[in-house]
């Protein structure tokens, strides 16, 4: 078989919108996260890929012109914020300092 290393085939169905989300985040599209927040369910925000990166690790690979934007939106969620240490990602300074 091919190996597949998007993400893994055994996402439950509530884990859709988590889905939804990484990919959203990871494509740059801002509508789409904003529609995945609104879904979100609370183990989203403790989310991993198939990597291992957090949601705040996929914001900061995202387009250049969006992902301030797109982590913009996700701080602006409050169980993400809550569930979140911003300061833990070193690589995630200067898109801090952005905002």
């Amino acid at each position: 078989g091919t190996h597949q290393p998007q993400r893994t085939t055994s996402a439950a169905p509530k884990d859709l919108a988590d889905c939804a989300l990484w990919d959203s985040v990871i494509s740059g599209d801002e509508d789409g996260v904003d529609t995945a927040l609104r879904r979100a369910t609370p183990s989203l925000f403790e989310a991993r890929d198939a990597n291992g990166w957090t949601l705040t690790h996929a914001a900061a690979l995202g387009s250049s012109s969006a992902s301030a934007r797109i982590l913009s939106q996700l701080l602006a969620h409050h169980a993400f914020r809550q569930s979140v240490n911003i300061t833990a990602h070193d690589g995630l300074s200067p898109l801090m300092l952005a905002l």
